[in-house]
């Protein structure tokens, strides 16, 4: 998987929405069908219910990933690029006296 991941990465965005129509589009419909599966078999108050339930009900929302090669399925380029200032925060906090920078 993770050569796959790399690989991911090295196209371009063309490429990117092409390889999403073929590969992960039919993941995708076949994690859709192997949940409609799960959802009439699990009990739906159970707590593997729910999960069932809360995949089924976000699934149309996570296949507008499918229509734009622009759009990644995480947020790690973002949570990467806050994350300098998430830990000055913490060093900076005692900060804004003389004393408290020493």
């Amino acid at each position: 998987m993770a050569s796959l991941a790399v690989h991911y990465l090295t196209l371009t965005l063309k490429e990117r929405g092409a390889f999403k129509q073929t590969r992960i589009k039919l993941l995708t419909i076949e994690f859709k069908d192997w949940l409609n599966e799960k959802q009439l078999t699990s009990a739906p108050n159970s707590s593997y219910g729910k999960a069932i339930n809360y995949a089924v009900n976000y699934l149309p929302t996570i296949m507008n990933y499918l229509l734009d090669s622009r759009l990644e399925l995480d947020n790690n380029r973002a949570e990467r690029a806050i994350k300098p200032f998430i830990i000055g925060r913490n060093n900076w906090i005692f900060s804004n006296t003389p004393n408290g920078v020493r």
